[in-house]
């Protein structure tokens, strides 16, 4: 990369630190759909330790909602994303029930339902 004259970023397909390294030979690394999913990546990146996956879910969750609401976004694009967050957590019933969710308040209290915040 000594050839360019500008920083170069990578994209493509990371996940994690092991697919991260796979751009060692660039200036940056640019992560897209995983982080929604996944948005502990960047702790992973910067050798930062998720103690307590679940806690940090739900954490997640209730400032995106909060976020969500302060900036306006819609609630189909709330669900998604909190799905998306929800992926990989064993909950499909929660997921399902997700999808038939109609407003913020009824998506505000099936979390505080599921997760306590």
């Amino acid at each position: 990369m000594d050839n360019f004259n500008i920083p170069v970023v990578a994209n493509g397909d990371v996940r994690d630190l092991e697919s991260a390294r796979r751009f060692d030979f660039c200036d940056a690394v640019m992560i897209g759909r995983h982080a929604i999913k996944e948005p502990f990546i960047f702790k992973e990146l910067n050798n930062e330790k998720v103690c307590d996956w679940e806690k940090e879910k739900r954490e997640c969750i209730e400032k995106y909602i909060k976020k969500g609401i302060e900036f306006g976004i819609g609630i189909q694009n709330m669900k998604v994303h909190i799905q998306s967050l929800l992926k990989d957590t064993g909950r499909k019933d929660l997921i399902t029930g997700v999808q038939k969710i109609h407003d913020v308040e009824e998506l505000i209290a099936r979390m505080k339902q599921e997760f306590s915040f």
